[in-house]
């Protein structure tokens, strides 16, 4: 759960994922090979990195974004009214090309898409899609 408080002044959010998330999140992770790969989908903009460096620092392993991208904030996306600042994070975090595009002027920000399932590679380094 993100909790969100819109009533700042300005428009400062306060953003917390509960603890009790970032605890499921860990133990499901957990469960999981580390040759899993987990993936995690948003929105292109500001909380979205910052709920994917949240999460990635939750399960403390690394985390690919899926549909979150420069290249399709470029061709989706639009350039917001209001500019936010994008989570802080270390040059090795999976959404850190992302944030430091966000940061700049101009940047296109992309709030709803119609989700595709990630391509995997299976042992034999071909493509598959997961099937629902």
């Amino acid at each position: 759960m993100l909790l969100i408080n819109p009533a700042l002044s300005d428009g400062e959010k306060v953003r917390s994922l509960s603890a009790v998330t970032q605890q499921a999140l860990r133990m499901i992770a957990g469960l999981v090979s580390e040759q899993t790969p987990i993936f995690h989908w948003s929105d292109i903009d500001p909380d979205g990195t910052w709920i994917f460096h949240t999460i990635e620092r939750a399960v403390d392993r690394p985390i690919r974004p899926h549909l979150m991208s420069v290249e399709v904030a470029e061709r989706l996306g639009q350039v917001p009214f209001k500019k936010s600042a994008p989570a802080r994070c270390p040059p090795d975090s999976g959404i850190a090309a992302l944030a430091a595009y966000l940061a700049k002027d101009g940047a296109k920000t992309l709030e709803q898409l119609d989700p595709v399932l990630p391509a995997l590679e299976n042992a034999r380094g071909s493509m598959r899609y997961r099937s629902g």
